[in-house]
């Protein structure tokens, strides 16, 4: 296994030298807060100026910029973070997540690689390199990574649907029915789980359970992808339930970038109402649709399980873990005082 490390040794930083800037780095996060991210760019590199081997200013600079989509001056930030202290963990995931955006495979996973070595008991590197090795199908490495964050945070349900959708792509379906089942354990309202469930029960042709798991999903979350109300709307055409079927296919945008599956369901759709010439043309739309389409989509095929563990939920985390560490320190004392 390839493994990444950096050549430059820690760097002395300078915050401690200079207090005065710690009120800097407090109002640029403030402005984050406040989703001020131009004002907040600025004031970053107002202390970058002053404290050029802060890691901690260069990662926070890094992350505005790769949300101005300015991915390449971003990484110069990450790598200067890592630079400075190869221990910050949270510089190695942007590094990876960058390189992951950019397709470069390779890079990434000896970026979480390297994260994994300098933090063993850390979930996200390892979650990283499972959605690396996802992305280039190499599903039984990717289990195996998922298992290992899984290991370290049971509560983690982004891994736990990262290893459901493995289990999917490998035609497991009854152990990816089990973890998206453990994350409603987990979150009973979670959307994504009931997707999930509803689409490998398209899979197995149980229609009744995946008309079931789509609606629940509706139910709960607003904002559903088209690719939820086409599951369910298959699902009701299965079940011959053809009027709902209809009003749901009419309500998803003509714009929708899975365009040959909803032409798809609408020729199914005339099939089953006996119009069989209106079903040609949608069969044959669907055909001619899918030429231009890269691959076919889904509410669950893009993971993007990092870009979901954003800087706040790193601090959750830790916190979390935190309660967690001085819950055991409690155990051994006691043990020890028996």
């Amino acid at each position: 296994m390839s493994q990444f490390t950096p050549n430059i040794k820690k760097v002395e930083t300078q915050e401690t030298a200079m207090p005065s800037q710690t009120g800097s780095l407090k109002k640029t996060q403030n402005l984050i807060k406040k989703k001020e991210f131009a004002q907040a760019l600025t004031e970053i590199e107002l202390v970058l100026q002053q404290e050029p081997n802060s890691a901690k200013a260069h990662i926070i600079a890094g992350k505005l910029k790769a949300r101005q989509k300015r991915q390449d001056e971003a990484l110069v930030h990450f790598q200067t973070a890592l630079r400075i202290d190869p221990q910050t963990i949270p510089a190695y995931l942007r590094t990876g997540r960058i390189y992951y955006d950019k397709k470069q495979y390779d890079s990434a996973i000896k970026i979480f690689e390297a994260a994994i070595k300098q933090a063993p008991k850390q979930p996200l590197p390892y979650v990283g390199l499972a959605q690396t090795y996802f992305q280039q199908k190499q599903y039984i490495q990717a289990e195996q990574n998922f298992i290992k964050a899984i290991n370290l945070n049971p509560r983690l349900t982004g891994a736990r649907r990262g290893l459901a959708l493995t289990y999917k792509e490998q035609k497991r379906y009854p152990e990816a029915i089990n973890y998206f089942q453990s994350i409603l354990r987990i979150e009973p309202d979670n959307a994504t789980a009931y997707l999930g469930l509803g689409r490998i029960y398209l899979l197995q042709d149980n229609f009744a359970l995946a008309k079931e798991a789509y609606q629940k999903a509706i139910t709960i979350k607003d904002k559903i992808p088209d690719s939820a109300y086409m599951g369910l709307a298959e699902a009701l055409i299965a079940e011959n339930n053809l009027t709902k079927a209809q009003e749901i296919l009419t309500s998803i945008s003509k714009s929708s970038q899975l365009g040959s599956r909803l032409q798809k369901l609408w020729g199914d759709l005339y099939t089953r109402q006996g119009l069989y010439k209106e079903a040609t043309e949608a069969y044959q739309a669907a055909v001619l649709q899918s030429s231009d389409e890269n691959t076919e989509s889904s509410e669950l095929e893009g993971i993007d399980l990092l870009r979901e563990m954003d800087d706040s939920e790193w601090e959750e985390l830790a916190k979390s873990y935190q309660v967690t560490a001085q819950s055991k320190v409690n155990q051994v004392r006691q043990q020890l005082n028996r």
